[in-house]
């Protein structure tokens, strides 16, 4: 959920003409799985490129050139994942926390909420049951607000429109 969500931003702004770059910063290794699996994947030692879309890893982010994108989309994978970098989450501009509604989940999320890292946080929730929704914006308490219910992502390099509306509701509250 968190590399699809973090594909679907960089898509979202590309869509609105911001030059865009995806960085794994999480040791999922998912960009080594992209350019196993994919045709089409255009590999250079700092990067990746598919379907329209620079991706770096993370010891490749230092070969970014100053200037070339307006803004870098930092996947770090899961929060309660041992190699989660806080401190390099905390000096984000924007700081989403993907999050799942299952038992495990929702107790990841409870720390969360108590870490001071995360106050500032947006909350998407991707493959939540309607009749869930009231319940998890109550576990939230005053930061129901930052709280946003992803749609269906069957692909993630495909823009859907409900991704658009969701980046841009978020967007809107930070600018």
């Amino acid at each position: 959920g968190v590399t699809t969500q973090a594909i679907q931003l960089v898509r979202t702004l590309q869509e609105n003409q911001i030059k865009t770059a995806y960085i794994e910063m999480n040791k999922t290794n998912y960009l080594k799985a992209v350019t196993s699996l994919y045709s089409k994947v255009k590999e250079s030692p700092e990067k990746i490129t598919y379907s329209g879309i620079d991706m770096y890893k993370r010891n490749g982010a230092s070969q970014i050139k100053e200037n070339k994108y307006n803004i870098l989309v930092k996947d770090y994978g899961a929060a309660s994942e041992l190699y989660f970098e806080d401190d390099s989450y905390v000096d984000g501009d924007l700081k989403l926390l993907i999050c799942g509604s299952k038992p495990n989940e929702l107790m990841r999320l409870k720390g969360c909420l108590k870490n001071p890292n995360f106050q500032d946080a947006f909350f998407i929730f991707s493959f939540v049951p309607e009749e869930e929704k009231t319940s998890l914006l109550s576990l939230l308490g005053d930061k129901c607000s930052k709280a946003f219910f992803s749609g269906y992502i069957p692909d993630p390099y495909h823009l859907e429109k409900s991704s658009v509306e969701l980046f841009h509701r978020i967007l809107n509250q930070v600018m």
